[in-house]
């Protein structure tokens, strides 16, 4: 050690100041690792970049469109949320039917209302926002899962009122709709393209009076059955030229006798999507039995398994609701002041909620209107949890 130690003092001073200070240099950079590490393995060191990252995901924004269709009451049953159009979906609202009557609306009193975005270009996708007693949640529908539907009824082909839309593009220009018919109705020839305004198109299904649009009725309140079997043949004037061939059903074949001439009777069919009128055999028809009434069809989607709270908390404030769907969250809307928050995980940052349900008036609370998709959930900010109270339990009722 001694030789190098005389040869430093043989060097200029600059050279021995600049030695010196390298050296302590390299020491700071040996420690800094060790420091680095251990930052890494601290979780309340790691903690607060995390949590700023967390508390500000992306928010579903919804684009201004060609057009906007609003409705008081409006439920959205079996509409599949999305972050984005055709993206990861987060949630689903109420429960599908087939039918497309039943469920989708409510009361338009009720705090319940929707909106509907029509996009520029072809159809694909739709933006919605949707509000009921217990949500407000913004996201993207495929086309293929929501249907409009006209605001005043209308002839199509002189056979045809539809009450059920496919949007096929929008612009500056106008809407090109396409009605959706029942399978249970073949066309022989192609429906004419149709164009409407936003003003023609509603998200009610009941907003057009179809008998309205229907021939006047000779026959007051009479109703027939549709013999299974082969086609029937209808046509726009008695014994004409078939414009489309029925295939009815046992579960729903109950058609209204609008008039008869000669070998022809004059009916109107109610299907999903719209009302078919005009001329078929007599023989086609006979008479149900004593008794027997058109069965509703429709199929509900099942539930997923309850899981039980570990808390219920009340807010009096409305809290902001985040998706997750493969760890990618995203602001979609917020929970209602005064709903019961049935928390599963109360972690930190987003304490994990169940999907929120009525209030319980002493059957039990309705099932949730509202469920987390396949691979989703529903979080709220845990800090907003905070100043929210414990759900008051409810007094036994008794009977008199």
């Amino acid at each position: 050690m001694t030789p190098p130690v005389a040869l430093s003092f043989r060097r200029p001073l600059a050279a021995f100041l600049a030695a010196f200070l390298l050296s302590a240099i390299g020491c700071d950079s040996a420690r800094a690792p060790s420091a680095s590490t251990s930052s890494s393995t601290s979780p309340s060191a790691a903690a607060p970049a995390s949590s700023a990252q967390a508390e500000k995901p992306r928010a579903v924004e919804l684009p201004e469109g060609v057009c906007r269709i609003a409705a008081k009451g409006f439920r959205g049953e079996g509409l599949t949320l999305r972050f984005t159009p055709g993206g990861r979906a987060f949630a689903i609202v109420g429960q599908k039917r087939a039918g497309g009557m039943a469920g989708l609306f409510g009361s338009a009193g009720d705090g319940r209302s929707g909106e509907v975005v029509l996009l520029d270009g072809p159809a694909k996708s739709f933006g919605v926002r949707i509000e009921n007693p217990l949500l407000v949640l913004r996201g993207f529908t495929d086309v293929a899962d929501l249907d409009l539907h006209p605001a005043r009824a209308s002839v199509i082909a002189g056979f045809l009122v539809p009450t059920r839309l496919r949007v096929v593009s929008a612009s500056s220009a106008g809407v090109e709709v396409a009605p959706e018919i029942d399978k249970k109705v073949e066309l022989v020839g192609s429906l004419p393209a149709q164009r409407a305004t936003c003003a023609e198109l509603s998200l009610d299904p009941a907003a057009a009076d179809v008998d309205a649009a229907l021939p006047a009725a000779t026959k007051k309140d009479t109703y027939m059955l549709l013999r299974e079997g082969d086609p029937i043949d209808l046509a726009v004037e008695p014994a004409g030229t078939a414009v489309a061939r029925l295939r009815p059903s046992s579960s729903s074949s109950s058609v209204r006798v609008l008039d008869t001439k000669g070998k022809s009777t004059r009916i109107a069919w109610s299907l999903d999507g719209g009302t078919v009128f005009g001329w078929i055999s007599s023989s086609a028809l006979e008479k149900p039995p004593e008794g027997r009434r058109p069965g509703a069809e429709g199929r509900m989607r099942a539930l997923p398994p309850e899981e039980k709270p570990v808390e219920s908390l009340v807010c009096s404030q409305d809290v902001p609701l985040v998706a997750e769907v493969a760890g990618e969250r995203v602001a979609v809307g917020h929970v209602r002041a005064g709903t019961v928050l049935g928390v599963m995980e109360r972690a930190a940052p987003f304490a994990r909620i169940a999907a929120p349900r009525g209030p319980d008036h002493g059957f039990g609370a309705p099932p949730p209107e509202t469920t987390a998709a396949e691979g989703a959930s529903f979080r709220v900010p845990a800090s907003a949890l905070d100043g929210c109270k414990p759900r008051p339990s409810r007094a036994p009722t008794t009977l008199p």
